[in-house]
């Protein structure tokens, strides 16, 4: 693992969101290097239209940076301007604001030289050439998709650059990897894992909300976003009436009601701390996305979360699930979701729940820590310029 670096860390998450691969990886990089996380710029037109997370979001970008561990900072910036997904001119000027605000509060002149620049976003691209760092990362982590075509392309060619001329790349789908090695001989598949530390405990709560909740109890970490297929919960409700459906996490909007309400469990979002004593009591574990562009490139961080405690789960056929097919319940339409879950609440024998736990316990965080931790180490060594003449 590099230690002693400055690193850039452009997420596409706030920190205080659910917790996944942008907020584990920046804090084990914390251990040995200081790591700022660049908490996501939104446009002004995204506030306008939510008038009270602009509030929140003014309000945090005034404190500038704020201290959550040892060598771990956050930095949240003010809106940006619009449509810089979509116009080169707009882009660079958003980039370039980002970049004052990098050598405003993160850089001295000594940081310089030891500079990792880590993005998840393309649109990122122009902080590779204008801050030159000694290494640059591409963490490719889920599919950006937009319904128009221009702004597809715009966002494809600002990607493909990207491959191009990060020191390394990393993908958590295998069909981006594919397209990455067009690109760059330098990247590598990488994908989700689990803190084995933090779910499998000695004792686990039973919490609250679920002491009264009756059983078959089918549940989901995570949160409820366009993502989620509602047609798939309505059927599985209307189906399985014995059952209850206990969903943790935020709601991306106010629009998620059930015609069966009285079982349906919306129980927002909760701290990391808690998840693992929520999950500990499903009966299932369900990951229902939809099938559609933006989940063909997702490998969901709840499916080794699952596992890990031994849950039984119940997919979409999503591509990156598909190499799990043999402890996983994949299904294809509703109908053969509501029979999957049937099926795994049938399999109560201890030999499937080992296999599941052993499936988790070679996907954790600290294997996929050392392969970024080798990745990163190599190319710590070279120099950039090079590499890119290279390309």
């Amino acid at each position: 693992m590099i230690k002693d670096h400055l690193i850039i860390f452009f997420p596409l998450v706030d920190w205080d969101a659910p917790f996944q691969r942008y907020q584990y990886l920046a804090r084990e990089l914390s251990r040995t290097n200081k790591v700022i996380y660049f908490e996501p710029a939104l446009s002004v037109m995204y506030f306008l239209r939510r008038p009270g997370l602009l509030r929140r979001k003014l309000l945090r970008a005034s404190r500038a940076k704020k201290k959550v561990a040892r060598n771990l900072f956050t930095l949240n910036a003010p809106p940006i301007l619009p449509y810089g997904n979509i116009t080169r001119f707009i882009n660079y000027i958003n980039q370039f604001f980002l970049l004052l605000l990098i050598k405003i509060f993160t850089m001295d002149f000594r940081e310089r030289k030891r500079l990792c620049l880590w993005i998840s976003d393309a649109a990122h691209y122009p902080l590779i050439k204008w801050l030159k760092p000694k290494i640059s990362v591409y963490d490719c982590t889920d599919a950006i998709v937009f319904p128009d075509r221009e702004k597809q392309d715009y966002h494809n060619g600002l990607r493909q650059r990207t491959m191009r001329d990060s020191s390394v790349s990393f993908f958590t789908s295998q069909l981006y990897f594919r397209e990455g090695q067009a690109y760059s001989r330098n990247c590598h598949y990488v994908p989700n894992g689990v803190d084995v530390r933090h779910f499998r405990k000695t004792h686990y709560r039973v919490p609250e909300e679920l002491k009264k909740i009756r059983r078959p109890l089918l549940g989901f970490v995570g949160t409820l976003d366009a993502r989620m297929d509602r047609e798939l919960i309505e059927a599985i409700l209307t189906k399985k009436p014995e059952a209850c459906l206990v969903f943790v996490g935020p709601l991306a909007d106010n629009s998620w009601k059930f015609e069966n309400e009285e079982r349906v469990f919306l129980l927002g979002k909760r701290e990391y701390e808690e998840i693992p004593d929520f999950v500990n009591q499903f009966d299932v574990a369900l990951i229902p996305y939809r099938l559609y562009e933006n989940t063909q490139y997702m490998y969901p961080v709840k499916l080794h979360e699952y596992l890990v405690l031994g849950k039984p789960v119940v997919t979409t056929d999503l591509p990156e699930v598909r190499q799990f097919s043999d402890i996983v319940y994949i299904a294809r339409n509703p109908d053969d979701f509501v029979e999957k879950i049937e099926e795994a609440l049938r399999a109560t024998d201890e030999g499937s729940e080992k296999r599941r736990v052993e499936t988790a316990l070679a996907n954790t965080w600290d294997h996929r820590l050392e392969m970024i931790g080798r990745e990163l180490e190599k190319v710590s060594e070279g120099n950039p310029e090079e590499r890119m003449r290279e390309r």
